[in-house]
């Protein structure tokens, strides 16, 4: 701000990235005036199908999930991803951080297809870049069991549950909480796929 002034794009592009760093301290109205903030500057001097204001969409849409305005969220995550995929493509980590949001909101919505359908786009994005032994696949793996479950699919939640916590041990270590999140719900559905 001091080098280039509050309406540079650089310094938009700062504020959307400090934003999600405040949606994750629980902040959510602080985060949302910088990313309002940061939008408009990007539009205003980059236009409106830049990249760069991918990110204060996406921002902004995590703003409404954790206003739990999980409809509203989407409208905000389609206009980032469609940013992402005439960036990127479809099979960039970037566009697969948009799907899983978009998965994790439907699935909030109870609308289980489509939040299946989107995390499954992610998890492939994620296993091709980064392998199935990445804590951000982990984090796939997880989110697909967590939908198959809902849908009483125990067997097929079971497995990604249990993909999820070879990753999650090794690298989060037992004693985690979300390793012991994750043990839990393995031990729970394989009474039930026992039983």
């Amino acid at each position: 701000t001091a080098s280039l002034g509050k309406d540079h794009p650089a310094t938009a592009l700062s504020e959307a990235n400090y934003a999600s760093v405040l949606i994750l301290q629980e902040k959510i109205d602080d985060a949302y005036g910088l990313l309002v903030h940061a939008m408009e500057v990007q539009e205003r001097i980059l236009g409106p199908g830049h990249p760069e204001i991918a990110v204060s969409y996406q921002g902004i849409g995590d703003v409404w999930a954790a206003r739990k305005g999980y409809a509203t969220a989407l409208e905000w995550y389609e206009k980032a991803l469609t940013l992402r995929k005439l960036a990127f493509g479809e099979h960039h980590l970037e566009t697969a951080k948009i799907l899983d949001a978009m998965g994790t909101a439907y699935f909030k919505l109870k609308k289980y297809d489509e939040a299946l359908d989107l995390s499954l786009k992610a998890l492939k994005v994620r296993e091709a870049l980064l392998g199935p032994d990445n804590i951000v696949t982990a984090t796939s793996y997880y989110n697909v069991a967590l939908i198959y479950e809902k849908r009483k699919k125990y067997k097929d939640a079971l497995g990604y549950y249990q993909k999820s916590l070879l990753v999650e041990d090794r690298v989060r270590g037992e004693g985690h909480v979300l390793t012991k999140q994750t043990r839990a719900a393995v031990n729970r559905l394989e009474d039930l796929v026992r039983g």
